[in-house]
């Protein structure tokens, strides 16, 4: 796409600026996921994915949740709200099952 060394009017080349135009889907994403992050301190890189994995599943959850109560006309709960229920359904589960194992 970006063949030619071409200069902006602003002395940049013309890649930067196509660049610096069209990230910024990329930098919001990155900070929904830095807000409200499942992430934790790990020396193991598949759990380290598997965190990115569910940190973006849960962006793109809430955004789905979001655009059907936008179309319904019905008022959205905000991303934390909508990510809670499930994880404290988990917690209480696992909670639950240990609780019962002998030993």
């Amino acid at each position: 796409m970006h063949r030619h060394p071409d200069i902006h009017e602003k002395g940049k080349p013309e890649i930067i600026m196509f660049y610096n135009k069209t990230k910024g889907g990329v930098d919001t994403f990155d900070q929904i996921c830095s807000n409200n992050s499942c992430s934790r301190m790990t020396k193991r890189w598949p759990m380290a994915i598997f965190y990115g994995m569910v940190n973006a599943a849960g962006v793109n959850a809430s955004i789905l949740y979001h655009s059907d109560m936008v179309n319904q006309g019905k008022k959205a709960q905000t991303r934390r709200r909508f990510i809670c229920p499930p994880s404290r359904d988990r917690k209480t589960k696992q909670i639950c099952t240990r609780c019962h194992q002998p030993g």
